[in-house]
């Protein structure tokens, strides 16, 4: 974990297993993270106090954790699934009659959540439900939020609750876009707008592998991974070689 003002660093784990998908809650005093040989069991650090805690074995990825710190959105085998790591009640939250369901986040307010419905191999919508609880509403109600017929990824709000960023290629290039809401309906306001682009082969997107690429939301920032490749040419004399032979 990095503070962003004092810019120290601190170990959260030092298991050696393998773990992904950190989501810490909303004042930074605990984390969660997914671990183990099929990276779908759940564990819970405190920060302040100390101590690990496993929430769930072989649950589901990780995709988000609510702002009042209770309930768990997960990635299923085709559908999103919640989890309350209180009460351990868990169920499905979203199902596609058709397609597998993907990257999912709940909104400031708890009153929405944000995902994608993969349509195809390289096709992906941006979709929005209203929450009643953990109660979605049904298929039919869903409101697209992404009109380019193209690759969408990691949805996530705005501190706001107003506006989605999401990953997309609908350009050419893997950049991150933003879609203004509506406030109360959560409708899309005009087109998806260009965030930021990345149109260069140096830093990009697209050269990491799909699954750890996240997304994280400030007030005043956006975190991202990013990939970056640098190349250098060297020369050198080869008046020894040559003599050597």
């Amino acid at each position: 974990m990095r503070d962003l003002v004092s810019e120290t660093e601190t170990a959260v784990t030092a298991s050696p297993s393998d773990k992904r998908f950190p989501k810490t809650n909303w004042d930074g005093s605990e984390v969660l993270h997914n671990e183990g040989s099929n990276v779908r069991t759940i564990f819970l650090t405190s920060i302040k106090h100390g101590g690990v805690q496993r929430i769930c074995e072989d649950c589901g990825v990780l995709l988000d954790w609510s702002s009042d710190g209770q309930n768990l959105a997960l990635m299923g085998r085709r559908d999103t699934l919640f989890l309350n790591i209180l009460s351990k009640e868990s169920g499905t939250l979203l199902k596609h009659s058709k397609y597998q369901l993907a990257h999912a986040s709940f909104s400031p307010d708890r009153r929405w959540i944000a995902f994608v419905v993969r349509n195809g191999l390289a096709r992906t919508s941006v979709m929005a439900s209203r929450l009643n609880g953990m109660t979605a509403q049904p298929e039919n109600e869903w409101i697209a939020v992404s009109d380019a017929e193209t690759w969408h990824d990691k949805v996530e709000w705005a501190p706001n609750g107003n506006l989605l960023y999401f990953m997309s290629d609908q350009d050419g290039f893997r950049c991150i876009w933003a879609q203004r809401l509506d406030p109360s309906a959560k409708k899309p306001l005009g087109p998806a707008s260009p965030v930021y682009h990345f149109h260069e082969a140096r830093r990009s997107l697209a050269t990491l592998p799909l699954g750890p690429v996240e997304i994280c939301v400030a007030a005043d920032r956006l975190i991202f991974n990013l990939g970056e490749r640098t190349g250098n040419i060297w020369i050198t004399d080869l008046q020894g070689y040559r003599d050597s032979r």
